[in-house]
C-alpha cells in the first residue's frame, strides 16, 4: 500500500548508512537498567517493540561513561558491559532499525545518593539544575573525561552498534562546557567560545580517530537554555556550525528548561497537552538553514500528518518522536500502511516524565505494555470465553478490546447514548485535542472488532446478566460527581463540570460562572470558561499551592499560567456554605463570611465509585467471574489507573 506520507518514510543517509525512514526513536529514560547499568532483558523487549513498530534509527537512552558520576540510567564504562549491549543491538537491528548509543555524563547533576561522589562541573557554581555546588574539574580529569567517552564510542562500535550520539543537551557535563551560564573557567577550556567549544571537539574528534570517519556521530544539545545567560538563539546557530566544522554527521535540536519553568517558557523540551506541538521545530529549522548536515527536530509531535508536514517544509531532515512511540511503538508502521487513525496518540499527560523524576520505572497512562511487554504478549490457545464488560468509558473500552484481540466474545454495555464516559466531556476544550484523538481511536477500534458488540443507552441488572449467560463479568461504570451538602445546592443555575461539558447549550447560561473546586477538573473547565468569554471565578478549599496537584508538574505549570492569563479570579482556602438563588456564601479560614453572585455555579468537586452494581453481583448467585475495574474500584490515579486496570483484568480471562 502506497503510504501518502512520502517524506516521513523516505530513507536518508547518515556517514555510511541509510536509515530507512525519517522517524527516530528519541532518548528517554526508562528506569529499566541494571544497578550497574546494563541493559536488562525487559529494557530489551522495550525497545525491540518500537525496532518492530518500524522506526528507522533508535537512540538508547542517557548512557553514562563514568561508573562513579551517574544516577539511575544505562552506563557503558566498561568492557565486560559489552555482551549485554550487544544483545540490544543485535534485536534492534534484526527488525532493520539502525541503533545509536547515546553517551553522556551528569556533571553537575550527579547524585551523590547514588555515587557516593560529590558531583564534578566545569565551574564550582550554584545552578537551578545541581542538587549542590559540584567540585571543579581539573584539566587531567577533563582530559580523562574526554577519553571516557572516546571508549564508550569504541565499545558501542564492538558491541554492533551504528553509530553514537554524543548527549550536549539538558544541562548535562558537555552542556555545561558549552553553557555561559555554566562555564566560568578562564582557562583554554573556557573564557571564550572556542574555549567552551574545546570538550566536546576533543570527543568528537577522538572518537572519530579510534572508531573512523565511517563512525557516524551525532549531537544532541539544547538550543535553547531557559537559564541567564544561557544559550540564545544565536549562540545555538553558532555551536551547530561549530560541531558541524568538528566533525559530527547530525544535529539533533532540544531545549531546557525545568518543569517548574514551563508555565513561563513556551519552549519546554517536553510540552504538556496543554501547550502547542511542534513548537521547538522553529530552532532545529534555523539550524537547518546554517548547516549543512541533517537536523533533527523534536517537540511534542505525535501524528504522522504533523511529523510529515515539517519534513515536507524542509523545517528538518529527520523527526524524533519520543512519548509517542512509547504510547504506541507500531505508529510508524501504522502511518507507513494507511492506517494512521489507528494510531494511539500520546495525551501529553508526562505521566512518564514524572514517575521518573519520583526514581520509578517508565510507564504510560495510555499503553499498560510499556516496560512489561513479554507479560502482555497474547495467548491465543486460551478458550473463547463471554465476557460482559459493563461501562463504555477508558476503562471498559480497553478491557473489551485486549478480551477480545485474546479470542473471546464480548458484549460491551453503556447506559449513554454513546461510547466513552469521562473523555467525552474531557475532549471538549479546544486545548484537550489530544483527549479527542484517544477517544477517537478507541471508538473506531471498537467498531473494527468482530468480536466486540456493543449495546448503548441499557442500564445493565442482576437479571439481565443472567440472561447474558455470562461467564466473565468486568464491571467499569466509573463514579459520580460529588455534591456539596449545604442548602440551596439543588436550586437555581447549578450543574456538574461534565454537564457543562457534555450539554454545550449550558455554556450561555450567564456571563458570571463560578467553578467550585481546585482539582485538575475545576482548573481545566474555569480556563475553558475564561476562553468562552465568561467572567470566572475558581472557588476551593486547597491552598494556591494545591492547585490540580494530580497533575504532572509541567502539565500543572502551564495550566495555572494559562488560568492568570485568562483572567480568572482564584478564591482559595474558602468553603461553600450556602447557595441562595444567584449568590453563594463562603466561609474564609478565618471565619469571615462572603458572598458573591453567579449566574451559573459548576461543581467540580471530585468523584465517588459508583458501586451499586458491584454491591448487587456480590450479593448475587451469578455464577459468573467478577472483576471491578476502574473508579468503581478505587478513586486515584485517573486515566492511568483505568486503563492499566483493564489491562490486567483482560489478562486474566
Amino acid at each position: 500500500m502506497e503510504t501518502r506520507f512520502e517524506c516521513l518514510f523516505a530513507p536518508l543517509r547518515l556517514c555510511r548508512l541509510e536509515v530507512k525512514n525519517r522517524i527516530v526513536m528519541a532518548p528517554m529514560g526508562t528506569g529499566f537498567a541494571t544497578l550497574d547499568g546494563s541493559p536488562t532483558e525487559h529494557l530489551i523487549d522495550y525497545y525491540e517493540a518500537r525496532a518492530r513498530g518500524g522506526a528507522g534509527l533508535i537512540v538508547t537512552e542517557f548512557t553514562a561513561v563514568s561508573a562513579d558520576q551517574t544516577f539511575i540510567t544505562l552506563g557503558f564504562h566498561s568492557n565486560r558491559m559489552i555482551p549485554p549491549f550487544s544483545r540490544l543491538a543485535e534485536t534492534v537491528k534484526a527488525f532493520g532499525a539502525r541503533v545509536f548509543v547515546q553517551i553522556a555524563h551528569p556533571g553537575g547533576r550527579a547524585e551523590r545518593g547514588i555515587t557516593g561522589k560529590q558531583p564534578v562541573a566545569p565551574s564550582s557554581i550554584s545552578c537551578a539544575y545541581y542538587g549542590e555546588i559540584p567540585r571543579e574539574l581539573s584539566k587531567e580529569e577533563i582530559e580523562d573525561l574526554t577519553e571516557m567517552f572516546v571508549q564508550a564510542a569504541n565499545r558501542s562500535k564492538k558491541a554492533g552498534f551504528d553509530g553514537v550520539e554524543l548527549h550536549g543537551a539538558h544541562v548535562y557535563l558537555v552542556a555545561q562546557f558549552i553553557s555561559p551560564h555554566t562555564n566560568r573557567r578562564e582557562d583554554e577550556y573556557g573564557h571564550d567560545f572556542e574555549g567552551r567549544m574545546r570538550f566536546p571537539t576533543e570527543i568528537v574528534r577522538g572518537i572519530k580517530s579510534v572508531c573512523g570517519n565511517d563512525f557516524p556521530v551525532g549531537f544532541r544539545f539544547s538550543a535553547h537554555e531557559h537559564l541567564e545567560n544561557g544559550v540564545d538563539e544565536d549562540l545555538a546557530l553558532r555551536i551547530a556550525k561549530h560541531m558541524e566544522e568538528a566533525g559530527v554527521d547530525y544535529i539533533s535540536a532540544s531545549t531546557s528548561a525545568r518543569p517548574s519553568e514551563a508555565g513561563e517558557c513556551d519552549l519546554y523540551p517536553a510540552p504538556p497537552i496543554y501547550m502547542r506541538k511542534g513548537r521547538l521545530i522553529m530552532l532545529a529549522n534555523e539550524i537547518k538553514k546554517a548547516t549543512n548536515i541533517p537536523v533533527i527536530g523534536v517537540g511534542g509531535i505525535n501524528e504522522p500528518e504533523l511529523a510529515n508536514k515539517m519534513l515536507e517544509e524542509r523545517k528538518c531532515d529527520l523527526i524524533a518522536l519520543g512519548r509517542a512511540l512509547i504510547a504506541d511503538p507500531d505508529w510508524p508502521t501504522k502511518a507507513e500502511n494507511g492506517y494512521e487513525k489507528r494510531i494511539r496518540r500520546c495525551v501529553r499527560c508526562n505521566t512518564c516524565h514524572a514517575r521518573l523524576f519520583e526514581y520509578k520505572e517508565l510507564r504510560c497512562s495510555i499503553n499498560p505494555e510499556v516496560g512489561q511487554e513479554c507479560r502482555y504478549k497474547l495467548n491465543n490457545g486460551a478458550k473463547s470465553k463471554k465476557v460482559v464488560v459493563v461501562g463504555g468509558g477508558p476503562a471498559g473500552m480497553e478491557a473489551a478490546l485486549r478480551a477480545a484481540a485474546r479470542g473471546h466474545q464480548i458484549t460491551l454495555y453503556e447506559r449513554k447514548e454513546e461510547l466513552g464516559g469521562k473523555l467525552i466531556a474531557a475532549s471538549v476544550p479546544g486545548f484537550k485535542e489530544d483527549m479527542a484523538s484517544l477517544l477517537h481511536h478507541y471508538r473506531e477500534q471498537i467498531a473494527l472488532s468482530d468480536e466486540i458488540k456493543v449495546k448503548v443507552k441499557t442500564t445493565v441488572s442482576i437479571e439481565l446478566l443472567e440472561q447474558e449467560k455470562a461467564q466473565i463479568v468486568i464491571v467499569a461504570v466509573g463514579a459520580d460527581p460529588v455534591i456539596p451538602r449545604v442548602p440551596g445546592i439543588e436550586e437555581g443555575n447549578v450543574i456538574t463540570a461534565i454537564e457543562l461539558l457534555e450539554k454545550d447549550e449550558l455554556i450561555e447560561l450567564g456571563m458570571r460562572q463560578i467553578v467550585l473546586g481546585g482539582g485538575m477538573v475545576g482548573c481545566e473547565v474555569a480556563w475553558y470558561l475564561a476562553l468562552r468569554g465568561k467572567a470566572v471565578k475558581l472557588v476551593t478549599r486547597r491552598s494556591a499551592s494545591d492547585l490540580a496537584l494530580e497533575l504532572e508538574e509541567s502539565a500543572r505549570n502551564v495550566l495555572m499560567t494559562s488560568l492568570e492569563k485568562a483572567g480568572t479570579e482564584i478564591l482559595v482556602a474558602r468553603e461553600l456554605t450556602e447557595v441562595k438563588s444567584d449568590l453563594i456564601v463562603l466561609e474564609r479560614n478565618d471565619g469571615h463570611q462572603e458572598t458573591h453572585g453567579f449566574d451559573t455555579l459548576v461543581i467540580a468537586r471530585g468523584y465517588k465509585p459508583r458501586t451499586d452494581l458491584i454491591d448487587a453481583l456480590r450479593r448475587s448467585s451469578l455464577p459468573a467471574e467478577i472483576h471491578a475495574i476502574g473508579e468503581c474500584a478505587r478513586m486515584g490515579e485517573g486515566l492511568y489507573q483505568a486503563i492499566r486496570d483493564a489491562a490486567h483484568a483482560a489478562t486474566q480471562i
